[in-house]
């Protein structure tokens, strides 16, 4: 019993690998979020991370956690509140999100970089 759960988390981590490290062969007419030569914009990369992340439950008339991220105003004024990459990051008192599995490093970078930058919009 104990060896058939630790063979599906290995599994379960191995398909994960994989997703991440595909992004641009499953998302052919999207530009990755991660992408260094773009400036950290709500519009250029922020809003791709969300909807890749978040926006599932965070969004509609009943958000998860009340918690809308579908406008640049709702989400810049989020992000001052330092829970808002606590959950990211998996760290501090914030709710770990998204649950189970943790958005990409670089991703929470560029949002990072985004919100020491002023939260642009363009």
């Amino acid at each position: 019993m104990k060896t058939n759960f630790l063979l599906l988390c290995l599994i379960g981590v191995s398909f994960q690998a994989c997703y991440y490290d595909k992004y641009n062969e499953l998302h052919p007419n999207s530009t990755d979020p991660c992408d260094t030569t773009q400036s950290a914009t709500f519009n250029q990369s922020v809003v791709l991370i969300l909807r890749n992340n978040c926006i599932s439950c965070h969004s509609g008339s009943n958000p998860s956690g009340g918690l809308r991220l579908e406008t640049y105003q709702q989400v810049s004024a989020y992000s001052a509140n330092p829970k808002f990459l606590q959950s990211m990051n998996h760290s501090g008192t914030a709710s770990p999100m998204p649950p189970g599995a943790k958005i990409r490093d670089c991703e929470i970078t560029k949002i990072a970089s985004w919100i020491q930058n002023g939260v642009p919009e363009k």
